[in-house]
């Protein structure tokens, strides 16, 4: 619409503004204009970016219009991975039949490869919403979900179908624990023999390295953050492999020869797997593990911000590629007051490594306690002449 003011249009000190009605054709973006947007600058548009530009105007509205449901879920996968609670709400309570969506039957080839890619853990995933926030153990997500499910028919039973469970036997745990564990003592057998060759004592453990810790490293990278999107079944369930890395770590600390390998083995090991947490963990490292679970103390404004003690390092890092951050220049550790290490400084002992261990095995112990009383009373609510599962 055109608008336009003039002598006319103001009375008593007030602009009226008239709308004048334009042809069909001022609506119809220029053919040059749409191949540059939906060839080039589309790419580098984020799905948020490309919501709002649907929104600016009727001619890119008609534009995304067929797409907008799709951008709608992509948003909507985007916000359950990185816990944007508000967003999530503002999406279902508008359109709650997006939780029933198959990503593989509305993605292209290309979006099925590439995936949703969280902005915090860079984690690339690709699934049903409750699938993923239920694999992760995002329990206050999880909740956040399970409401809308009951707007849409049959949607109870749908949430149950979707709901992914660490079902494993407690010999299938054991061997999950023996793998991880293996594959921790692997990573410390080479990080025990390093010299640290390059560079001087003023630069980072990790750009002093050799060539064989380097390569260790990256390939411990790559399966923590593979290049395309996850299968969830198949991917580590990083808190118990967080767990075995605690363990290993006070298991095998005599092997280390010194502190700068274990504070690099602390930096590089333990804080790329603490960089893939969900954020609904993250806060609680920002906040202390120690405080939350033995003190039981709550998420402070600046945790839930995902901020560690000092109030300005983020706790994850700012892009995939990023070197710097968590798992480069430091780890967190378990308590408020002893909560970031940049090494080497010989803080991080036996005794603090065994406490991690008990302290997230019971944070984990918990959330899989509260998300397998939430499935039962699911199940109740479909099925309630069925007797509970003891």
């Amino acid at each position: 619409m055109d608008t336009r003011t003039t002598p006319n249009n103001i009375e008593q000190g007030k602009i009226i503004i008239q709308r004048i009605a334009q042809p069909e054709t001022a609506y119809i973006l220029s053919p040059y204009f749409l191949a540059i947007l939906l060839n080039v600058v589309i790419d580098d548009l984020s799905i948020k970016d490309q919501v709002n530009l649907a929104k600016t105007c009727f001619g890119l509205y008609t534009t995304f219009k067929p797409n907008l449901d799709k951008l709608a879920f992509k948003q909507l996968l985007q916000s359950v991975v990185d816990n944007e609670n508000d967003i999530v709400k503002k999406i279902l309570d508008k359109k709650p039949s997006l939780l029933l969506q198959d990503p593989m039957k509305i993605f292209s080839p290309k979006e099925i490869k590439e995936g949703i890619e969280s902005q915090l853990t860079w984690q690339r995933f690709l699934a049903k919403p409750l699938e993923i926030a239920t694999f992760r153990g995002q329990l206050e997500m999880t909740k956040l979900l399970l409401p809308y499910f009951k707007e849409l028919e049959n949607g109870q039973a749908e949430a149950l179908l979707q709901w992914k469970v660490h079902e494993l036997s407690e010999e299938e745990k054991k061997e999950k624990e023996i793998a991880y564990a293996l594959k921790m003592k692997a990573l410390i057998d080479v990080i025990a023999k390093e010299t640290f060759p390059n560079g001087t004592k003023k630069d980072r453990l990790i750009d002093r390295i050799s060539e064989e810790t380097k390569a260790a490293l990256s390939a411990f990278r790559k399966e923590l953050l593979p290049d395309g999107a996850v299968t969830l079944e198949n991917y580590p369930d990083v808190e118990q492999l967080l767990i075995a890395s605690y363990k290993a770590y006070a298991d095998y600390f005599s092997v280390f020869q010194n502190w700068d390998q274990r504070d690099l083995y602390c930096i590089a090991g333990l804080g790329l797997i603490q960089s893939v947490l969900t954020p609904e963990l993250g806060k609680v490292y920002c906040e202390g593990l120690w405080d939350v679970v033995e003190s039981n103390k709550q998420i402070s404004r600046r945790a839930d911000e995902l901020k560690l003690n000092d109030d300005e390092t983020s706790f994850y890092r700012s892009g995939r590629d990023v070197h710097s951050g968590l798992s480069f220049d430091f780890f967190v550790g378990i308590s408020y007051q002893h909560r970031m290490r940049r090494g080497p400084n010989g803080s991080f002992g036996v005794r603090t490594a065994a406490d991690a261990v008990e302290l997230l095995k019971n944070y984990v112990e918990q959330e899989q306690s509260s998300l397998a009383n939430l499935r039962e009373n699911l199940s109740q609510e479909i099925y309630p002449n069925i007797s509970p599962r003891k």
